[in-house]
């Protein structure tokens, strides 16, 4: 692998594990609400965990870190971070299915 991959990994796993640490911070807030004001028995965390990672998302790819990837590397490392890294593990797809699963 050459030094730019490297780049590029380390700034997806730094992304992920602040993501990661987001979701949980996130996802346990809702919790506490949803236990205080109960209304239809929702996974809100899910919900709203989803709702912010999918705006983050669409904010990264539509350019708003102001990066062109296509010019910069560094740039590109900027949106793998965030973009897969950070709103990947922000965002997982496992605990909406075990969310959904509960609910049925």
């Amino acid at each position: 692998m050459s030094p730019d991959s490297f780049a590029s990994l380390g700034a997806v796993a730094v992304g992920g594990a602040v993501g990661a640490c987001f979701r949980a911070l996130v996802y346990h807030a809702a919790a506490r609400l949803q236990h205080a004001n109960d209304w239809l028995d929702q996974p809100r965390g899910t919900w709203l965990v989803n709702a912010l990672g999918s705006l983050v998302l669409g904010w990264v790819v539509a350019g708003g870190l102001g990066a062109d990837p296509s010019t910069e590397l560094a740039s590109l490392d900027l949106v793998s971070g965030v973009g897969a890294g950070f709103c990947g593990s922000f965002t997982t797809f496992s605990t909406f299915i075990g969310d959904c699963y509960l609910l049925i």
